[in-house]
């Protein structure tokens, strides 16, 4: 593809991303950060500028380290009451995958109830064989 093209898809795949050529860093607690040196990404086909975007300070990723675990709590009691309302209806949405796909009503459970919606016990995080995380 000529390089005029190759910037236009760029520029639409960033757009459609919420992105920009150029990005003030990144977004913590309601506020953009990052007011150090800019760092360029380059397209590793062409070597074309991909985009731009400034660095943070130590403290500026340790304030976004702090907000993501405070979010991450809150996000994984979201998780946890989704669960608790898709095991309550385990029965007729594995019987609906059944009879949609044709399978038997064992491997339509497991296909409903995967390993990252296994029951928590305690507070602990782990992974699971499936790549996901859950409480364990």
């Amino acid at each position: 593809m000529c390089r005029d093209g190759f910037i236009l898809v760029t520029v639409r795949f960033l757009d459609e991303i919420g992105l920009s050529l150029a990005n003030p860093g990144f977004f913590v607690n309601g506020q953009w950060k990052g007011y150090s040196k800019e760092i360029t990404s380059h397209s590793s086909v062409n070597n074309e500028v991909l985009g731009k975007v400034r660095g943070g300070s130590v403290t500026d990723y340790e304030e976004g380290v702090k907000a993501c675990c405070i979010a991450a709590k809150l996000w994984m009691a979201i998780v946890t009451e989704i669960g608790k309302a898709l095991e309550a209806k385990l029965k007729p949405l594995s019987e609906l995958v059944a009879h949609e796909v044709g399978k038997p009503l064992t491997k339509a459970i497991a296909e409903v109830k995967p390993d990252c919606m296994a029951k928590s016990k305690g507070g602990k995080v782990a992974k699971s064989k499936g790549g996901c995380y859950r409480r364990v």
